[in-house]
């Protein structure tokens, strides 16, 4: 690792190569040994794998820009994400586990760093040594992102309010609200059937991620939630989005009454035990991440 790197993240070459032994036994079969996704097992699960290279990770504790915390990839390690094929690895013990995020963190850095050199070669003509500094420096650029995730966790602006009737029910009307367009995706039932849940309207192409991958509004009614199911983690999902997807950031929508996401919160956490009429609801294309920022 460069000399400058972030003191955190910096392993001995027994340290790495301890990790990717732990890599290669548990997660090279749906990950792959570059951490692309595309291990034997991947053509066989939906949703794919994760790919690692392009340092996006969709269930963080952090900002919408940030990168996840350790803390993030060490849960998700020990508890799995819920609905998928990706499971708790629970049963290994504290050091193994922080070996392998070391790994993950080592390929998503490895792979943004050749993305950048990939770009330079195309377009400029360097010879070795140019490269090399342009590696050296996107390299400690990236590792000094994850040094700094910590910094940038999110916490709510407000106390959780108390969960009551009256509070699903102003959860609600903001769900189908012209100002969050939740229903656009969700749908009113937030059974993911929402007007723009198969295509993005703005496009007319199959909603896809930032993995190329088709994608679908989750259906709330199943209470699972792959983010956590903690009020915070819910609150998060809902303030920053979900990095790598179509969920918008919704912070701005919420900036005059920011205890309305609680709100919001409750009514998703409510939406399994209710029994909502399907009704048409008058929706208008939900917002990008950008626009939504």
């Amino acid at each position: 690792m460069p000399a400058d790197a972030p003191a955190s993240l910096k392993v001995s070459a027994k340290s790495l190569s301890e990790s990717a032994s732990l890599y290669r036994r548990h997660c090279v079969h749906c990950h792959g040994l570059s951490g692309a996704g595309n291990g034997p097992t991947a053509p066989f699960l939906f949703p794919k794998p994760r790919d690692y290279r392009l340092g996006l990770y969709k269930f963080t504790s952090t900002t919408a820009d940030a990168k996840p915390t350790r803390e993030d990839l060490l849960n998700t390690l020990r508890i799995g994400v819920v609905g998928t094929s990706m499971p708790a690895f629970s049963l290994l013990d504290e050091d193994e586990l922080h070996a392998l995020v070391d790994y993950v963190i080592h390929l998503s850095v490895r792979g943004e760093v050749e993305y950048v050199v990939m770009e330079v070669v195309a377009d400029e003509d360097m010879d070795e040594s140019e490269l090399l500094e342009i590696a050296v420096d996107e390299a400690s650029s990236e590792m000094a992102r994850w040094e700094n995730a910590g910094d940038l966790v999110l916490m709510p602006e407000t106390p959780e309010p108390e969960f009551t009737e009256a509070s699903v029910k102003r959860g609600h009307e903001l769900f189908v609200s012209a100002d969050l367009q939740c229903a656009a995706c969700h749908g009113y039932t937030g059974r993911g059937d929402g007007p723009s849940a198969e295509v993005n309207p703005q496009t007319g192409q199959p909603l896809l991620d930032s993995w190329s991958e088709r994608i679908a509004p989750a259906n709330l009614t199943l209470g699972l939630y792959r983010g956590g199911r903690r009020p915070v983690d819910l609150y998060r999902r809902i303030h920053q989005g979900i990095k790598g997807t179509p969920m918008p950031v919704l912070r701005s929508a919420f900036k005059n009454n920011p205890e309305d996401i609680w709100h919001v919160v409750h009514f998703v956490q409510a939406i399994p035990y209710m029994d909502l009429d399907p009704i048409v609801v008058e929706t208008t294309p939900a917002a990008s991440p950008a626009e939504g920022d």
